[in-house]
C-alpha cells in the first residue's frame, strides 16, 4: 500500500511540474541556429534572438550557423520567404511562423522560422515589422505560448495585443524565461 500511494504521490509531482511549464524547454544550449549567409534581413532576424538571449541572462544562447550543413542539421531553421507570395501571407496571417519539428517529453529539439519579406501585395516589411513578427517568434520557438489577451493586463512580446509596441522582452518575459531555463536541482535531476 506504501508503494502504490508513493507511485501516486510521485505522478502528481510529476504532473503538476509539467503543467507549470507550458510548451516544452529546449534541452541542449547553446540552440544551434542557421540563418541564411549573405540576407541583410539575417542580421534583422538574429537582433530578435539576440534580445531573448539578452533577457534570458545568459540561461538561453543561441550559436548562429550559416553553411550548407546547418541548413539541414541545426536545431532551429531559419528561412526567409522574399517572393511575393499571396497564397502564403494573407490579411489573416502574420509575417513569420514557427513551428517545431522535434518536441518530446518536456523538451524541444528541432524548429523551424519561416520569415516572409512582403506583405500579400507585395509590398516590402520594414525592417522593425520583421523583427517584431521575428520576436515573437523566437519567443514561441523557446517554449512560450502566444497569447491573446487585453495589452493593458497582459505586457509581453507574445501577447497579439502589444505586437508593434514592444522592442524587446518585457519583465514578464524576463520571469518567464528564467523559470523556464535556469537550472534547479529538483527540476532538471538527470
Amino acid at each position: 500500500m506504501k508503494k502504490i500511494l508513493f507511485l501516486l504521490g510521485t505522478l502528481l509531482l510529476f504532473a503538476s511540474s509539467v503543467k507549470a511549464y507550458d510548451l516544452p524547454r529546449w534541452d541542449v544550449i547553446p540552440i544551434q541556429v542557421y540563418l541564411p549567409p549573405d540576407n541583410a534581413k539575417s542580421a534583422v532576424i538574429q537582433r530578435a534572438f539576440n534580445a531573448w538571449a539578452g533577457a534570458s541572462n545568459g540561461a538561453v544562447r543561441f550559436r548562429y550557423m550559416t553553411s550548407k550543413q546547418a541548413s539541414k542539421n541545426a536545431s532551429v531553421i531559419v528561412t526567409i520567404d522574399e517572393a511575393n507570395n499571396a497564397q502564403a501571407v494573407t490579411a489573416q496571417r502574420y509575417e513569420t511562423v514557427g513551428y517545431f519539428r522535434d518536441m518530446r517529453v518536456g523538451f524541444l529539439y528541432r524548429a523551424d522560422v519561416r520569415v516572409h519579406t512582403k506583405n500579400s501585395e507585395g509590398k516590402d516589411y520594414t525592417d522593425d515589422k520583421i523583427y517584431e513578427s521575428a520576436l515573437m517568434e523566437v519567443g514561441y520557438i523557446l517554449g512560450f505560448d502566444k497569447v491573446t489577451q487585453d495589452a493593458e493586463t497582459y505586457s509581453s512580446v507574445m501577447n497579439y495585443q502589444c505586437s508593434g509596441k514592444l522592442k524587446s522582452p518585457t519583465d514578464i518575459d524576463r520571469q518567464k524565461i528564467k523559470q523556464k531555463y535556469t537550472l534547479t536541482p529538483e527540476r532538471d535531476k538527470k
